[in-house]
Parts: C-alpha cells; sequence; structure tokens
C-alpha cells in the first residue's frame, strides 16, 4: 500500500512517539515527584533519616518598600548608565541614591553590580553585604568572587 510522502512521515512519527511513551512508561521507577499545577501548592517535602527536610522551601522575602523621590533620580540615572555600560558613571549615581536612601537596598544592588562589572570584588562583597543586611540575611562573600 502507497501512501502520499507527507501521510507516510506523519505515521511514522505516531509510531516513534508511541514507541517513546512506552519507553518511558516502561522505564520508570515511579519514584519521580508528581507534577504540581502552575498556581497550585506543592506538596511538603519529604522527610530524611534525622527528621531533617530534603528540600526546605524557602520563605518569600517580603516587598520592598519605594524608595523615596530624592534617591529615585539618581538610581534611575544609575540604571540607564549601567545599560549603556558606563559603570564608573553608574557606580557615582549609585552611591548618590545609596547616601540619599540607606535603608533601601536597591541603591546598594546597583553598587554590586558595577563593582563586579568594573572587577572590584571588595566593593562587590561590601555592597553584598550592605544588600543583605537591609534584607535581614547574614553577610557572606561574593558567590561570584573567584576563590
Amino acid at each position: 500500500m502507497a501512501f502520499r510522502p507527507g501521510v507516510a512521515a506523519c505515521i511514522a512519527a505516531r509510531i516513534a512517539a508511541c514507541v517513546c511513551a512506552c519507553l518511558v512508561t516502561a522505564c520508570s521507577d515511579g519514584s519521580a515527584p508528581p507534577k504540581v499545577p502552575l498556581g497550585a501548592r506543592a506538596p511538603a517535602p519529604a522527610m530524611l533519616p534525622g527528621g531533617t527536610a530534603s528540600a526546605a522551601p524557602m520563605a518569600p522575602l517580603p516587598p520592598a518598600p519605594p524608595i523615596n523621590a530624592d534617591a529615585r533620580a539618581p538610581l534611575d540615572s544609575g540604571n540607564a548608565l549601567f545599560r549603556r555600560k558606563a559603570y564608573g558613571a553608574a557606580l557615582a549615581q549609585y552611591r548618590i541614591a545609596a547616601q540619599r536612601a540607606p535603608e533601601h537596598a536597591a541603591p546598594f544592588f546597583g553598587i554590586y553590580m558595577a563593582a563586579q562589572a568594573l572587577n572590584n570584588p571588595r566593593l562587590a562583597d561590601s555592597a553584598l553585604a550592605g544588600i543583605k543586611a537591609r534584607q535581614g540575611a547574614p553577610a557572606t562573600g561574593s558567590p561570584h568572587r573567584a576563590k
């Protein structure tokens, strides 16, 4: 029996899909975690011997407070300069924003990114400590720094 070329390819693709589905089902040991629809809560993590969770979910951070208007302009200027790869000028603007909004982490994140771009790990580590201090996390070294 002869098929048109497009029909034969379609039939071959369906057969290949069925074979793959059968192989996946046959080779699965059933240990994969269940699929969770988007928007649904994931099940609690499995417990390891000793009563510790295998993968404890992190608590979401509270939303950052809005940055004051006095610091918004230099922060936005720093972002625009950073996008143009003018990292030194962006760093200067981020420092002004940090002086005007010392309680906000956003200017310190800008300082961190500019310091990384300028290959200044000491400044990047200092800015990262400032970010973490404003988020209540312990300050540690930069995860991007070569050891």
